[in-house]
């Protein structure tokens, strides 16, 4: 553990990604780059996609044990476990939603937008600091951007119109699934990553948008009140808080 080499009386751990905060604390510690709460939701062994160790398009089933780094400290670790808890209760409810649909009343549940978002945040940050995002076949710098950072920590907000874009279908193309896609998005020139697109069970796909440079994917909203699955009448509703309240657009999903 060292002083930050600018004076101030925070300390750092070269290891640990968010050092740039100069608030670490303990050693450094392995972590589950994606949520180990929501990995042990989608089975033992899940199915992955799009890491550079992958061809382009090959799918592999791998333990959950293996999508771990030694990443960040035990003060920043710990601090980011609790959007591990609410990325691992809000995939459960979707899931219930997708495979359990109770045809016999409407129900809806509310959860913290945010929360999702930085989840997602947490993902994208832990990936390139793991070193597991690759562009055309080269990996990517470990370097985080330190406005990213401060945002996953809660020391900014997303500038607007930054942020989580939403998408949910059931289908052949989005089967439910034990799965995992990750894919970095990209600026078309400079190739400096700009977010992720996250497609999480078959289910739920984020285009998390960190640049303004790059667009969301076809069909995507920005900060959607509700995901509404629908079945014979009934409704079963995933709604959404965000500080700014968001759009006031619904995402329809019709089960089949």
């Amino acid at each position: 553990m060292n002083k930050k080499p600018n004076g101030s009386q925070g300390h750092f751990n070269p290891k640990c990604f968010a050092s740039v905060l100069a608030n670490c604390e303990g050693g450094i510690s392995r972590e589950h780059y994606v949520s180990s709460n929501l990995l042990r939701r989608l089975g033992e062994a899940i199915t992955v996609s799009g890491f550079p160790w992958q061809k382009p398009g090959e799918s592999r089933i791998v333990g959950i044990g293996s999508l771990t780094a030694k990443i960040l400290c035990e003060k920043h670790n710990k601090e980011l476990s609790k959007l591990d808890d609410k990325i691992g209760v809000f995939f459960s409810t979707l899931r219930k939603y997708t495979t359990e649909f109770n045809e016999s009343k409407s129900v809806i549940q509310v959860f913290n937008g945010e929360n999702i978002e930085l989840w997602a945040l947490k993902v994208v940050c832990g990936f390139i600091a793991s070193g597991n995002f690759s562009i055309d076949g080269e990996p990517i710098p470990k370097y985080v951007r330190e406005d990213w950072i401060k945002i996953l920590f809660s020391k900014k907000s997303f500038p607007p119109g930054l942020g989580a874009y939403v998408f949910a279908k059931i289908n052949d193309r989005y089967p439910v699934a034990h799965s995992l896609e990750i894919a970095p998005r990209c600026h078309n020139v400079s190739k400096n990553i700009g977010g992720a697109s996250l497609i999480v069970g078959g289910i739920l796909n984020i285009d998390l948008i960190l640049m303004d440079d790059i667009k969301p994917s076809e069909n995507q909203r920005y900060h959607p009140k509700f995901l509404n699955f629908k079945k014979n009448g009934i409704t079963q509703t995933i709604g959404f808080s965000w500080a700014n309240n968001g759009s006031i657009e619904s995402i329809d999903i019709d089960m089949f």
